[in-house]
């Protein structure tokens, strides 16, 4: 029998899902502050997935943190809140359960609002937001959006920082989240040319620094659970831009002709 897709028309019916997920409740300012950020239908899904969905209780967990009185009498210990998630729970069209093509469309830890996909990625000093975005001349890129941190797991997004990725650079930043290259750095960005970004593969990890003149670097380690749905997202914008080839030869040309000669070259003495 197909269960009954939960949809809480108050905050008390919420906070009653959350109790119930041995999760804290919320009150109406911190659920305010969340829903600045994470979309209303967002959280609702992660609720109904939760219960059979690790990646939504951890998403659910690192915005709202574990009732300790849940685990009276339980030897499991509470996840600590604030850590950095890498899961991103789709939103469903409606208040029906989304079918199994929408979420191939939707999901797979990528968040897909209007026709646009992105990726956030949270720091415990900022967080980031990888976005489709197209350049006026109408080649498929990336946005990059960087935010300070404020309090734990809020972000001003109204103040982010936003580098829009060249066509070249989309090129080579995929590089480096696919492997092939160590590092990047781009500036000029912005009408005054004071902005740009870093991405450096430090094995474990990627870090990512978004600058600008004047205003506090934004930096965020990325794990490589968050990298991979950001290389997705990359790759995807690549292909519209060449959508006579298959992923795989995007990616071999990718390696042989851009990566193989951005990789720095040892220098004999």
């Amino acid at each position: 029998m197909e269960s009954t897709y939960f949809q809480p028309a108050t905050l008390g019916e919420f906070n009653e899902a959350l109790v119930s997920l041995a999760l804290q409740p919320a009150g109406q300012d911190r659920f305010a502050q969340i829903l600045e950020t994470e979309p209303k239908p967002r959280l609702v899904e992660a609720l109904n997935r939760a219960r059979n969905d690790e990646g939504a209780m951890a998403y659910l967990r690192g915005l709202f943190g574990d009732n300790a009185a849940a685990y009276q009498g339980n030897n499991e210990e509470p996840q600590q809140q604030g850590t950095t998630q890498s899961y991103d729970p789709p939103a469903p069209a409606s208040s029906a359960p989304q079918s199994n093509q929408q979420e191939q469309t939707a999901g797979n830890g990528e968040e897909k609002r209007g026709s646009w996909l992105k990726k956030h990625v949270y720091g415990g000093k900022a967080a980031l937001c990888f976005e489709e975005d197209e350049t006026r001349a109408g080649m498929h890129t990336i946005c990059l959006d960087a935010a300070d941190a404020t309090a734990p797991l809020q972000y001003n997004w109204k103040e982010k920082l936003r580098v829009q990725l060249t066509r070249d650079e989309l090129l080579v930043v995929t590089a480096v989240l696919f492997g092939m290259l160590p590092r990047c750095e781009y500036k000029n960005h912005g009408q005054d040319k004071s902005k740009g970004f870093f991405i450096e593969d430090q094995g474990d990890k990627l870090f990512v620094k978004v600058f600008s003149s004047g205003a506090k670097m934004k930096a965020v380690p990325v794990t490589p659970e968050d990298a991979f749905f950001v290389a997705q997202i990359c790759l995807g914008q690549m292909k519209k831009n060449a959508p006579w080839l298959e992923a795989s030869e995007i990616m071999a040309t990718l390696q042989r002709v851009v990566a193989a000669r951005k990789m720095p070259q040892a220098v004999n003495h």
